[in-house]
């Protein structure tokens, strides 16, 4: 509950952050500018371990360390364009 209204956390119990990254790719990245990158971008967060987490068990903390182990490897634009993906398409689930 969150100021007297009642969230429904039931689809973010079941569904891990891979589920919902893929119906991205499938259904969204497809009409979008850039897709090809884009479909790129999740692909590679698809095989990353974070994907494995539920969604509502998705934290602050683990964000931070994906970030972390990230930025070792590839440039700032490009994590901030992947934690953007990772903001965004729960979002878009949660909506459609």
């Amino acid at each position: 509950m969150n100021k007297g209204f009642f969230v429904d956390r039931t689809e973010s119990e079941k569904n891990t952050l891979r589920n919902v990254l893929s119906r991205y790719h499938d259904e969204v990245i497809p009409l979008k500018r850039g897709a090809s990158a884009e479909a790129s971008r999740l692909r590679a967060m698809i095989r990353h371990p974070i994907a494995e987490l539920k969604i509502a068990a998705l934290s602050s903390t683990h964000i931070a360390k994906y970030r972390d182990r990230r930025l070792k490897k590839v440039a700032g634009a490009t994590v901030n364009k992947e934690l953007n993906l990772i903001a965004h398409a729960p979002e878009t689930s949660r909506r459609e």
